[in-house]
């Protein structure tokens, strides 16, 4: 054995071979397999083929089941894939603030996050059908068939403060912001 190294020298050897282009045998690369997972490789038996044959079986969605991955949801809610909770917020890549644990919200998405200004501006005007800020005379509702879009006054995304915020069409928010230097 070298030292540092849990491989005998033949074995490094013969993986120093493999990666310079030359094949190793097929034991070898079995035994490299097995000592990199820890787990032995080889032939399954038929009992392990058996198992895993009715795991995968009617297996419709990702390795749980509808049930299953409810629970889990549940149990995650308003915290971060690997358990930890969420801070109460973060920035999207566009640059929006999220909240987080938003569930009881009618704005909030299945995981219960919120963008802000549309949390912020939808408790100030309420549901329903409202009139775009900007004058083309368009009625607007969330989520809608001529969908309410959130803007901002003084296009400071992070400046989520009421009166900074109203209600625009999607058409006169896109043409807002490409007159903008």
């Amino acid at each position: 054995m070298i030292k540092g190294s849990k491989h005998s020298p033949e074995a490094l050897e013969k993986m120093a071979a493999a990666r310079r282009g030359k094949r190793a045998s097929e034991e070898t690369r079995i035994k490299m397999s097995e000592t990199r997972r820890g787990v032995p490789t080889g032939p399954r038996s038929e009992e392990t083929k058996q198992r895993i044959s009715e795991t995968l079986s009617g297996r419709t969605r990702g390795p749980h089941s509808k049930e299953h991955s409810a629970a889990i949801s549940r149990a995650l809610r308003g915290k971060r894939s690997d358990g930890t909770p969420m801070q109460g917020h973060y920035l999207t890549s566009e640059g929006y603030r999220k909240l987080t644990s938003q569930q009881g919200h009618p704005m909030a998405y299945r995981d219960g996050t919120v963008l802000e200004h549309v949390k912020v501006l939808y408790d100030k005007i309420g549901p329903g059908e409202h009139r775009c800020h900007w004058g083309c005379g368009r009625m607007l509702s969330w989520r809608g068939e001529i969908e309410l879009v959130v803007d901002h006054l003084d296009n400071d995304i992070l400046n989520n403060d009421p009166d900074n915020l109203v209600p625009s069409c999607r058409g006169e928010n896109w043409a807002r912001g490409r007159r903008q230097p």
